[in-house]
């Protein structure tokens, strides 16, 4: 009877064992996996912050317009300059011209 109540006592404390030891790990693992939401919403959050200052569809659109707008201006001036600078091509040219004269006559 003695080695009948040892076996149930021994398979019941292994029973009691494997019971502890396995919630132990829950535990661990549930530990584990707190701490890994954890850094991962202190990540998420660094990248929400990180969008929500980047500038939207829309302001890269008006940024787009403004470089057109301004790509035209540029055109437009280099077309004056050019003009200008003929403009005063002819009139050195007739200054020139002038001063030859000047020049012959004195």
């Amino acid at each position: 009877m003695m080695d009948g109540l040892a076996l149930v006592v021994s398979i019941g404390a292994m029973v009691y064992s494997f019971l502890v030891n396995r919630r132990k790990d829950v535990d661990q693992r549930f530990t584990d996996g707190s701490r890994r939401m954890d850094r991962l919403d202190g990540r998420v959050a660094s990248l929400e912050q990180q969008v929500s200052a980047m500038p939207g569809k829309d302001d890269v659109h008006s940024l787009q317009m403004t470089l057109s707008d301004v790509r035209g201006d540029m055109k437009a001036m280099a077309a004056t300059m050019t003009a200008m600078a003929e403009s005063l091509k002819r009139t050195e040219s007739i200054v020139s011209r002038h001063e030859d004269h000047l020049r012959e006559n004195r």
